[in-house]
């Protein structure tokens, strides 16, 4: 709740023109904030070690940083995806400014 808050209320947005970087800088914040966060839980409220067990399967020792580090790459794999889902959607970077130059001469061409 923390990390949420900081990142929607104290990054204010003024303008239009203001809101994509906003939501870079709300992304960033809030993955550099809850990477510690993802730490203290999981050494906090997870055993030092525990085991899984399956049907048919042998037990699979976990370890509490196992935890951390699966949460923490998938927090960080966000943020990537973000930003490279930033790059090709966005109208600021080049590959859609090049597909808004190839439709003015019509459908067909951005279509192929």
């Amino acid at each position: 709740l923390v990390t949420s808050f900081v990142g929607t209320h104290l990054i204010k947005v003024n303008e239009i023109s203001e809101i994509e970087p906003a939501l870079k800088r709300q992304l960033i914040v809030s993955t550099f904030l809850m990477t510690p966060v993802l730490f203290a839980l999981s050494y906090g409220f997870l055993p030092n070690e525990f085991n899984i067990a399956r049907p048919g399967e042998p037990i699979f020792s976990v370890r509490s940083y196992y935890v951390f580090i699966a949460a923490a790459l998938g927090l960080w794999t966000g943020l990537l995806i973000g930003f490279i889902t930033e790059y090709y959607t966005s109208h600021s970077y080049r590959p859609v400014q090049e597909v808004a130059e190839s439709s003015e001469t019509g459908a067909a061409t951005v279509i192929i």
